[in-house]
């Protein structure tokens, strides 16, 4: 499974380098912030992306790491640009589920996932190691919850 991150601010850049250091295929970053995106790709040794469809084409999943209030702005922006069928789509905020940030997500043939770390992310270049012992609260739908697991 390829994953790739749709912002670069604390949790996608933390999140980013605990999957690569764990040996999880990271394909890179997508931000509206160009430096924050260069940033990113810089230290978890991915790809840094012109374009959310390039992103999208080359991840099976997808995390939106941006701020709470632009997740659904996000996930409309993703479903207006990109074809989503079959890819997993999550979000890390702990203040809304999946259904409510990716409404019509099935329609659309992908799947979706709340992933939230229960652990404060306070400094990207090192909260990354800490991650390994912290717990996540993990919803989304059933079957590709399933095959996540195995991963």
């Amino acid at each position: 499974m390829r994953i790739g991150f749709i912002g670069a601010g604390k949790v996608g850049f933390t999140l980013g380098k605990f999957f690569v250091e764990g040996g999880v295929p990271v394909t890179g970053y997508w931000s509206r912030q160009r430096e924050h995106m260069q940033e990113a790709a810089l230290f978890t040794g991915t790809k840094q992306y012109d374009t959310l469809a390039a992103l999208v084409n080359d991840s099976d999943a997808l995390f939106l790491t941006v701020t709470d209030g632009a997740i659904s702005e996000m996930f409309a922006q993703l479903c207006t640009e990109t074809a989503l069928s079959g890819k997993q789509i999550c979000h890390c905020s702990g203040a809304m589920t999946a259904g409510e940030a990716f409404p019509g997500l099935s329609e659309l043939g992908a799947y979706g996932y709340s992933i939230h770390p229960l652990f404060p992310i306070s400094d990207p270049y090192r909260s990354w190691r800490e991650l390994t012992g912290a717990f996540f609260a993990w919803k989304g739908t059933k079957p590709i919850l399933r095959r996540g697991r195995k991963c």
